[in-house]
């Protein structure tokens, strides 16, 4: 246990300070912030997080993943994942990937709440990855983010996504790809995005994350 001294009616009148089990829900989904009222009386500005819950889904991984066979232009019926447009950016950098040994993870799913570049600025504006929590959280293998397209298409949840895939370049280094997809002419629009790129997510968009 971690807190081995910490006695359960503490506990509980914590609960009941967040409102009970509903209220610790959503309290861990981010949908409110604790005030340190010290702090507000002096005029210290209180941290909005960047990033709020919005599910999480079982990705099953895979003992090969090629994306060249998974990500086709196919928005028909039968297509598992329905995909309408490739980037050129995709279709030079990620489409000739192959991942071996991609192991069942549980990936989580956060709605971005202010505009924000993918790397910092300022101390109002850490960046995507960063929200997330850093690289280890934040990137994804190119068979997990097709995973994800493929849960929302599942659920009827065709909103805007966007995650990190890390894939080797012609001499071998890691590279770093930010992926958007938006459900455009009846399938995902697909695109890699360099996180050096100006390019700013707008408020409301979907990640997915570790």
């Amino acid at each position: 246990m971690k807190y081995p001294k910490m006695e359960w009616g503490r506990m509980e009148a914590i609960v009941n300070k967040l409102g009970g089990e509903h209220g610790i829900d959503r309290f861990l989904a981010n949908e409110f912030v604790l005030l340190d009222l010290a702090k507000a009386k002096k005029g210290a500005k209180v941290s909005v997080p960047l990033f709020t819950f919005a599910g999480r889904f079982h990705a099953p991984g895979a003992k090969e993943f090629v994306s060249a066979k998974a990500y086709v232009v196919d928005t028909s019926e039968r297509a598992r994942v329905r995909i309408s447009y490739l980037g050129n950016n995709f279709k030079k950098h990620l489409l000739p990937t192959i991942e071996r040994d991609i192991a069942p993870s549980d990936l989580t799913l956060s709605k971005l709440t202010r505009g924000q570049k993918d790397l910092p600025l300022s101390d109002d504006e850490p960046g995507t990855i960063a929200g997330l929590g850093g690289t280890t959280k934040a990137v994804t293998s190119a068979c997990e983010f097709f995973e994800t397209l493929a849960h929302k298409q599942a659920v009827g949840n065709l909103t805007w996504t966007a995650g990190y895939v890390l894939v080797k370049d012609n001499d071998g280094n890691s590279v770093l790809w930010a992926l958007g997809a938006l459900w455009s002419g009846g399938g995902w629009f697909v695109e890699a995005l360099s996180p050096s790129n100006p390019f700013r997510w707008d408020a409301g968009r979907g990640f997915v994350s570790r």
